[in-house]
C-alpha cells in the first residue's frame, strides 16, 4: 500500500517536472492514444504488405516483431508511470513492455528441452546451435608481462563498462565492492561447470577486482556524484535525484532485504554466463550485447523501486 505522503510526493515531483518544461513541449505530454493507434496500424499494414517475403522464416521474424512491437505500444498507453520520468515517461513504459517481454522469453525457454532450446536460437542466427570452444584462462599462470598481456582482451573493457553501469543502479560504493569480491568467489567454486571460470589468481584479482571493476566502479560513483550535485537541466539527465543509503544494520527488515539484493544481483551476474554457455551463444554475439543493454535499462527502475520498498516505511 502506498502512503499519501509518498503520493503527493510523487504528484509534486511529476508537476514540477511539468511545470519546469519547456512549454513548447507541452504536446509531448499529453495522451495522443488514437493518433499512435492510427500509426502502428499503418506501419504494420507496411510492413505487411510491402515488404519482401523472401521466406517462411524471414515472415516468422516480422511476425514475431510486429507482436513484440504492438506489446510494447499497448505498455506505454496502459502502463503506469514509474519511478523515472526522464527524457519522457514514455520511455521507461516502454522499458517495462520489453522487461515483461524478456520474462516471457524466460519463461517459454523453461519448457524446453536443453537441445530445443539451443535449436530455437537458429530463430535469430542460423549459425548458432552448434557447441562452443571451451576456453580456460588457468593454463600459465606465471605472474609475467606476458601473460598478463595475453590476458588482456575484450573482456577487459567488458568488466568495467559492466561495473560502471551496476554502479549507477546500486548507487553505493560498498555494495558494489562487496558483489565485485562476492562474484570472485563464485567463478571459483562454479569452475568446475563454466571453464572459462577458470582464472589465475592474478587475473581475478588484478585485473578483474582491482583494475577493471575498481575503475568501472569509481567512474560510475563519480557520474552518481554528478547528478546529485550538478543537476543540470538538460532534458536527458534525471529530473530528481535519489542517494541509496542501504543501511543494512538499522533493522531486521533492512538486513535480510539487503541480503536478498546481494542474493538476486549475484544470480543475475550468474544467469548472464550460464544462458550464454548452456544456449551455445557466442559472448560476443548481438543477441548477448543486446541482453546486457536490456538488463541495464531494466535494472536502473527496478533498483529504484526495490529502494523505495526497502527504506520508505
Amino acid at each position: 500500500m502506498i502512503s499519501k505522503k509518498s503520493l503527493k510526493q510523487k504528484r509534486s515531483i511529476i508537476s514540477n517536472y511539468e511545470a519546469d518544461s519547456d512549454p513548447d513541449l507541452n504536446f509531448f505530454y499529453k495522451p495522443h492514444t488514437i493518433t499512435l493507434l492510427v500509426l502502428t496500424l499503418l506501419l504494420l499494414l507496411y510492413i505487411a504488405l510491402f515488404t519482401n517475403q523472401a521466406s517462411e522464416n524471414t515472415n516468422n521474424k516480422w511476425g514475431l516483431a510486429g507482436v513484440s512491437f504492438v506489446f510494447i505500444i499497448i505498455g506505454i498507453v496502459v502502463f503506469k508511470n514509474g519511478p523515472f520520468i526522464r527524457p519522457h515517461p514514455a520511455v521507461w513504459r516502454a522499458v517495462l513492455a520489453m522487461n515483461v517481454l524478456y520474462e516471457m522469453c524466460l519463461v517459454y525457454l523453461m519448457f524446453q528441452t536443453k537441445d530445443s532450446a539451443r535449436l530455437s536460437m537458429k530463430f535469430f542466427d542460423s549459425a548458432l546451435g552448434v557447441p562452443l570452444p571451451e576456453k580456460s584462462y588457468a593454463e600459465n599462470c606465471g605472474l609475467t608481462y606476458e601473460n598478463i598481456k595475453s590476458g588482456i582482451d575484450i573482456f577487459v573493457l567488458a568488466h568495467s563498462l559492466g561495473w560502471f553501469g551496476k554502479a549507477l543502479i546500486l548507487r553505493d560504493n560498498t555494495i558494489c565492492w562487496i558483489i565485485s569480491i562476492l562474484f570472485e568467489f563464485c567463478e571459483y567454486s562454479l569452475q568446475h561447470q563454466l571453464p572459462n571460470f577458470a582464472e589465475c589468481w592474478w587475473d581475478h584479482w588484478i585485473l578483474d577486482v582491482f583494475t577493471c571493476n575498481w575503475f568501472g566502479i569509481y567512474v560510475g560513483m563519480k557520474f552518481c556524484d554528478y547528478f546529485k550535485v550538478k543537476r543540470a537541466g538538460a532534458q536527458f539527465t534525471p529530473h530528481s535525484w535519489t542517494s541509496f543509503e542501504w543501511k543494512p544494520t538499522k533493522s531486521f527488515k533492512h538486513y535480510f532485504g539487503f541480503l536478498f539484493l546481494l542474493l538476486t544481483f549475484i544470480l543475475v551476474e550468474l544467469n548472464v554466463f550460464y544462458l550464454k554457455y548452456l544456449l551455445w551463444v557466442p559472448p560476443e554475439h548481438f543477441l548477448v550485447i543486446s541482453r546486457l543493454a536490456l538488463l541495464f535499462l531494466f535494472g536502473l527502475p527496478t533498483a529504484r523501486e526495490y529502494y523505495e520498498f526497502y527504506s520508505n516505511p
